[in-house]
This record gives structure tokens, C-alpha cells and sequence, in this order.
């Protein structure tokens, strides 16, 4: 039987974005017999193109609550039968979905598929771009905002082939006969290494990169070509330069350095595969290949790098050498006639991980820490708007883990790789950054340990002045339902929520009861955040449960427009 298809990407560059998914299975009349179709999920939602047309007809609801990429097309393959023939619109539609499905499914390459544009000009002199094109020629009502719809597009399909090709057998005889036609015709006698037309080649055993156009350039099995114009894309790359590219790669070498040196972050400098480390004001620093920035001495240090002595780096915290000698102070420990240590004074044990505390005590080191990165970031000098928003998103007590735009890893804060990123996005907890679809770092290492279950805003502040009464007094002018327990406990009632407030001791811990979504729940949950401030508690209640109302409020907006719209319809 014959199943039309219908499959909608977005394509940047090489990438390919898979968006929808339809199928049709048709009798001899197109009549529908069974009916398929799926939506793609993305991980990064924000990012998607929502005006692009492979999108029509679908929410960001939809793409969110979709099956990824493997799921559906596993879905698709179990859902045709052995004697069906795949029926495309397009060409390229048919290309592209077996260069997408093939990956995942290899007995794909064994179901026979076709194209209809080409075979519909052969039997009945048809030429359209699209369906729509033909259905409007045939008098078929059409809505053209739901085009590149995939459901919608197999109903035009389905409706255009019942009134032009009513008779399939002269449709299936056209079908084999032009079903080897491609639109590239592949050469007699291909080169083994081609050159790309424009950008660069690589060779993994000289080490050496040239031009494409480079006669100079030796093209064997070892060989790498990249297809990019401009050479700014390769200069992390160590290699030998020839004549022909050496300025320019120089000169964007010299343009990328300049962006690390201008980061605040950084105080010294050094090469991936250079043995001394510079300051941002060495000529050295400008011209280094695959350049490091990092914050402190020591750090340097310990990647093995040794100062310039031409800029000749100032340590501001000394630096405990190695090869430094024995203070004569501490005795050796004496050694037994078997060589066995004796343990003359007992051993300082190791001071404790602010991890192995208590959320509360850890809460309250990660808060003090915060304040003073922050304060010392800050104090840098030229920082723009987007490094500013960086380093308060770096410092917020709630995030546990970061990642930057366009890199696919997320780190701790101690990284040293986090300094380079730019548009940084925080993570609380291992597993957010894993449904985002990043990736652990593998230098940092960030693991499930370092979540953070309980946070103390960074502006959070003690007032020593204050009392219940305070809180009281908050209560009655923000009109709070409230009652005291036992002289420790605060109730607060609001429109959305029951709270529980304890003010035995700062920092106060906060315990939330949903009303409005969860109005048979009993339990209290604990909120991930505490305060140094019983007002500022209370009034993070009232912002808590604005929200919530305000969301409620817009969900029935939102559901109220649907039904309005169903009715319409």
C-alpha cells in the first residue's frame, strides 16, 4: 500500500533540526486506512525559531511534551509494514529524511520510497513546486496559514491525488521507472581527496596548514579539510603555518587574545604549549597560541608554567615551592629498624567539607563567599553590561552549577574553564543540567553532591533591632491572616497558600503549603531558601504568592481564549 509522508526540519548550515512528523496510509482509491504523526522535542526550548514555518501549528507546549529524535522514528519504523511504499512531495524531503532516520535505523535503506513531483509531470504533465500550488488550481479550498503543517499538508496531498491520479496503476508503472533519478549527478572517476572550494586543510602528520588554493598542501589519508572561509575558526588548532596563511592567522590570533585579556576575571596569562606564564600588559601575552587565562599565582603554578622574565608576574599570595627546603623547627619523624614510621605527635585530621555540613551551616559559608566574590568582581575596571549580568549570575547563592552560550558542558564555580564562558546559565541542582542537555564537565567533575538543596540570598541581612512585633506589625499592614504557636512558630495565610514561619533563630526557615494547585494536600514542604530577617521572610511570602496568583489568574485567561476558540471553530 502506499503511505504518504510529510517531514519538516530547520537546516543551519550542516545542522538539521527534525520539527514534525506525518504519515498516511491510503487504499487504492487514497482513502485514509491508518494515520501516524509526531512531534520532535528540543531541548533548549529559548532557542528555538518559533516564526520559522517548519514550526506552524506547533506550540511550545508541543515541542516541550514531544518524543525525542530516536523515540519517534523507533515509533515510525514499528508503525510501517513490510509491503508499503513511502510516497514523498519532494526530493530533498525524501533525502533528508533518510540521511536523518538511517542513523538510528539501518534496515531503513530496505523500504522502497519515491517521489511524487517528478513522476506526477511524467503521467500527467503536473509540474507544481508544492501541493498547494496544484490544489489551488483544482478549485480546493486551502488554508495557506497552516502550510508547512505536516497533517496539514498530507490532506492537500490526499486531496490533490484523488482527482488527478484516481488510477493508480499508471502512477505505480511512472513510480519505478524514474525512481533512480537524484538531483546530483555523481562524476565517472572521483578524486579520492577532493579539495574544498573555499577554506582550509590540515595535515594530522606534518602538522602543517595551508590554503585550499595552497600548492604547497599535500592531500593523503592524514589529511583534514574544513570548509570555513574565514581562518578565525582554526586558531586553537597547533600547527606548523605556511607563508600563505601565516599573516592572517597571526592577526585573528592577536584579535581573539585580545577578548581573553580584556576579561577582569583573569590576572595572568600563558599558552597551552608554552612553558611561561605573562601579565596582560607583556607584548608576549598578545601573540600566544591556544591562550589560558587564569585569576591567581597559583594557579599558574600548578599548571606547570613558570613566570615570564620579561613581565616578569608579581605573586600577591606566596606560593608554597616544592623543592623549598624543611623547616628546622618540625623533627623528623623517627623510623624503627623495619623502616615503619613512628607517630611521635598525633596528626591534625583534615579540615571538614563545607559539603559534609548541614544545609543550613552550608547555606550560610556559601552566602559569605558569595559576598565577597561579588565584591571583588565588581571592583574591576571597563566591565561591560554582559559581564556584569555574568558575575551576578556566577554569585547567586541558588546556583550550584554554570554554563555559558554555545558550549555543551556545565561546571562547578571553582573551574577554571568557567572564566571563559559568556551568557552564563545557572543550574541549583546536577539533574536541571542534565534534562537542559548538558554535559558534566570532565576537568571540575560537578556530581549530585554539590546541589544546592537550601539558599541565603546573597542581599539577605541580620537586623538586630528587630522582633515579633515586627513581623506582627507586617502582617496587619499587608492584611495577613496570622497566628503565633507556642511563641515560635508564625502561621500566615494567604489566598494561594498556608505558610509556616520559625523565628526561634536566624537564618529563618520557611515550610509552604499549596492551596491554590494542591487544595487537598496537608503536608507542608520546605521552601529551598532561608533568610537572615524575619520581615524579609514575610515579605518574600507576599512576592511568592503574587506570583501564584497571577499565574492562576493568566492559566484561566489562557484556557478561557481556548474554549472561546473551540467554539468558534
Amino acid at each position: 500500500m502506499y503511505v504518504l509522508v510529510d517531514f519538516e526540519w530547520i537546516q543551519r548550515g550542516e545542522h538539521i533540526k527534525p520539527t514534525q512528523l506525518a504519515a498516511i496510509r491510503v487504499d487504492e482509491n487514497w482513502n485514509t486506512i491508518s494515520e501516524f504523526s509526531g512531534i520532535f522535542m528540543h531541548k533548549k526550548i529559548s532557542s528555538s525559531d518559533w516564526a520559522h514555518i517548519a514550526y506552524t501549528g506547533v506550540s511550545a507546549t508541543d515541542v516541550e511534551n514531544g518524543e525525542d529524535k530516536k523515540t519517534l522514528i523507533r515509533r515510525f519504523y514499528r508503525w510501517i509494514k513490510d509491503d508499503d511504499i513511502l510516497l514523498f512531495w519532494h526530493y530533498e524531503t525524501k533525502h533528508v529524511f533518510i540521511k536523518q532516520f538511517e542513523e538510528i535505523v539501518q534496515e531503513l535503506k530496505k523500504l522502497r520510497m519515491y517521489h511524487l513531483r517528478v513522476t506526477l509531470k511524467e503521467s500527467y504533465g503536473i509540474s507544481t513546486p508544492n501541493p498547494y500550488i496544484t490544489a489551488t488550481e483544482l478549485n480546493l479550498d486551502v488554508d495557506f496559514i497552516q502550510c508547512h503543517n505536516s497533517v496539514y499538508d498530507l490532506l492537500i496531498t490526499q486531496k490533490t491525488l484523488k482527482i488527478i491520479a484516481p488510477n493508480q496503476s499508471v502512477l505505480s508503472e511512472n513510480l519505478e521507472k524514474y525512481k533512480e533519478i537524484t538531483l546530483i549527478k555523481p562524476k565517472k572517476n572521483p578524486d579520492p581527496h577532493p579539495l574544498p572550494r573555499t577554506g582550509y586543510v590540515y595535515n594530522t602528520k606534518t602538522k602543517e596548514l595551508h590554503r585550499s588554493s595552497c600548492s604547497k598542501a599535500i592531500i593523503d589519508d592524514h589529511t583534514k579539510k574544513y570548509k570555513f572561509k574565514h581562518i578565525s575558526h582554526l586558531i586553537t588548532i597547533k600547527c606548523n603555518l605556511c607563508d600563505c596563511c601565516k599573516k592572517e592567522y597571526l592577526l585573528n590570533t592577536r584579535k581573539y587574545n585580545e577578548k581573553i585579556l580584556n576579561n577582569p576575571q583573569y590576572n595572568y596569562f600563558f599558552g597551552k604549549y608554552n612553558n611561561a606564564f605573562h601579565t596582560k600588559d607583556c607584548h608576549h601575552a598578545h601573540s600566544l597560541r591556544n591562550i589560558v587565562g587564569v585569576g591567581n599565582y597559583e594557579t599558574a603554578i600548578n599548571y606547570g608554567k613558570v613566570p615570564c622574565k620579561i613581565c616578569n608576574p608579581i605573586n600577591s599570595t606566596p606560593v608554597k615551592s616544592s623543592n623549598a627546603k624543611p623547616n628546622p623547627t618540625v623533627k623528623k619523624k623517627a623510623k624503627n629498624k623495619s623502616n615503619k614510621i613512628i607517630k611521635n605527635e598525633p596528626q591534625n585530621p583534615k579540615t571538614p567539607s563545607i559539603y559534609s555540613l548541614k544545609p543550613m551551616s552550608r547555606a550560610i559559608i556559601l552566602q559569605e563567599r558569595a559576598k565577597e566574590d561579588r565584591r571583588r568582581m565588581m571592583n574591576a575596571e571597563n566591565l561591560s553590561n554582559q559581564q556584569k549580568k555574568d558575575i551576578i549570575t556566577l554569585t547567586k547563592t541558588s546556583y550550584a552549577f554554570w554554563a555559558g552560550k554555545g558550549f555543551q558542558t556545565f561546571h562547578r564555580k571553582g573551574c577554571i574553564k568557567i572564566k571563559s564562558l559568556s551568557e552564563i546559565q545557572g543550574f541549583s541542582t546536577y539533574e536541571e543540567a542534565i534534562r537542559m542537555g548538558y554535559k558534566p564537565c570532565k576537568q571540575c567533575k560537578p556530581s549530585q553532591k554539590y546541589n544546592v538543596t537550601l539558599s541565603i540570598p546573597i542581599d539577605s541581612k541580620i537586623n538586630e533591632n528587630e522582633c515579633m512585633e515586627d513581623a506582627i506589625r507586617l502582617c496587619k499592614e499587608r492584611n495577613l491572616s496570622y497566628s503565633i504557636e507556642d511563641e515560635k512558630i508564625i502561621h500566615i495565610e494567604t489566598i494561594t497558600g498556608k505558610w509556616k514561619l520559625y523565628s526561634t533563630s536566624s537564618p529563618y526557615r520557611l515550610e509552604h503549603l499549596n492551596i491554590a494547585w494542591s487544595p487537598d494536600e496537608t503536608e507542608y514542604h520546605e521552601q529551598h531558601v532561608a533568610f537572615l530577617s524575619i520581615t524579609e521572610a514575610i515579605k518574600y511570602i507576599i512576592k511568592h504568592d503574587n506570583r501564584l496568583e497571577h499565574e492562576g489568574h493568566n492559566g484561566k485567561l489562557k484556557k478561557k481564549n481556548v474554549i472561546d476558540l473551540n467554539s468558534q471553530l
